[in-house]
């Protein structure tokens, strides 16, 4: 009983400590680089013959290197291949799902727009 404790102690506080990477709501499997501010009203969804589509932009108060490069490095590790990486844009795919991703520094700023379909 002693030991079941114990476990359950050092569980709770692994967790308690642990942090969460947020994702992009809309988006399947894309986190949300930490000062992304995605417009609300900037997101369309809909179906078409050729599967679902989710278009949405967003801005971060960094430029646009940090943002790109960590998409680089995040989206591997979630199992999405890079397609594509040119200058501007990036793009990833992985289980029938495409995401495109177009960048561009804007004064201080980056302006980010997400396209993903499937």
């Amino acid at each position: 009983m002693k030991k079941l404790l114990i476990l359950i102690i050092l569980l709770f506080v692994n967790n308690a400590n642990a942090t969460t990477i947020p994702f992009i709501r809309g988006l399947y499997d894309v986190p949300s680089f930490s000062s992304l501010y995605i417009d609300e009203d900037s997101i369309v969804e809909f179906d078409s013959l050729w599967g679902s589509v989710t278009e949405m932009r967003g801005v971060a108060n960094i430029n646009c290197e940090e943002i790109i490069t960590f998409y680089r490095n995040a989206m591997p590790n979630l199992g999405w291949n890079i397609y594509s990486d040119d200058e501007g844009d990036i793009s990833f795919v992985r289980q029938g799902f495409n995401l495109k991703i177009v960048y561009k520094d804007v004064g201080s700023q980056c302006a980010v727009s997400f396209s993903q379909n499937n």
